[in-house]
């Protein structure tokens, strides 16, 4: 199964379309490159392969396939069926034993826990290939550790910069998202948005210290997106402060923010965390 490219779906924020993507390889599409624009092709790919790598996607894939080419789902496999069981058990199955294959299929996928499976892989990921050496299920410190050419200092100040500080961010940029309802309110907002840009900078400052340890061969490149994302965010502070930006214009801005930190995160900050841990 192959799905089309869609611009209503070019036009969602970067993890919206991973989320879409993760949930049509489940349910058995096997070309999802469809979901990204060419342009991100370096981090889509990245991302692409978590998907498919991904023990829950996959095993969901394989079985939606065999659900649709044999017409059940009783050729399971154990890893299949270990899978589904942790939440379609027995009882579940015993309801749909009438049902026809797609529609036994269509409710397996919508008891599946597709939609936090799929935010939890683009959690995992972000960093694209960072931890690629690694199991994937190794947290950076773990990974760092493995390191003889790190001190026990650098560690945690590599954390603090790529874990903490990425969670700030993160919790402030949602906080930002959650004000754009029905009041939109705008002197609340431009705080936020303020609040927001600081975390933004100073992560970016620590950062650029340990890109000239690290990876000072990106340095130029990696600071000139810094510069990039910043002018982003201001603009956006700029339009929120001086003229009466409407709140879908607004949201959209945000989507695009959001998206050039995401892939920002999925190529240069992967760069500098393989230059970390795989040295130069």
């Amino acid at each position: 199964m192959q799905s089309e490219k869609n611009i209503e779906t070019l036009d969602l924020s970067y993890r919206d379309r991973f989320v879409a993507a993760y949930k049509m390889y489940a349910s058995g599409v096997e070309d999802i490159s469809s979901f990204f624009a060419e342009d991100e092709a370096d981090a889509s790919h990245k991302l692409i392969a978590s998907i498919v790598d991904d023990k829950f996607a996959h095993a969901m894939h394989s079985f939606s396939i065999k659900s649709i080419m044999l017409g059940g789902y009783h050729g399971l496999t154990q890893e299949e069926a270990v899978v589904i069981s942790d939440f379609f058990d027995e009882s579940s199955f015993a309801e749909i034993k009438n049902d026809d294959a797609l529609t036994a299929l269509s409710k397996i996928l919508e008891a599946a826990p597709l939609q936090n499976n799929a935010n939890k892989c683009f959690d995992k990921n972000l960093f694209g290939s960072a931890l690629e050496l690694y199991d994937s299920d190794i947290e950076i410190s773990a990974a760092l550790a493995f390191s003889d050419n790190i001190s026990n200092k650098d560690i945690k100040d590599i954390i603090d910069c790529e874990e903490a500080e990425h969670s700030i961010i993160k919790e402030n940029f949602y906080q930002m998202i959650s004000l754009c309802g029905s009041d939109f309110d705008r002197p609340l907002i431009f705080k936020m948005a303020h609040l927001f840009l600081s975390s933004v900078q100073s992560h970016f400052e620590h950062e650029e210290q340990l890109i000239q340890k690290f990876d000072d061969v990106n340095f130029e490149n990696h600071c000139a997106e810094h510069i990039d994302i910043i002018l982003s965010i201001s603009v956006l502070i700029d339009e929120i402060q001086v003229t009466i930006i409407a709140e879908k214009l607004f949201a959209k801005k945000l989507k695009y923010i959001e998206d050039r930190i995401l892939m920002h995160a999925s190529s240069m900050d992967a760069a500098l965390m393989n230059a970390i841990l795989v040295g130069r």
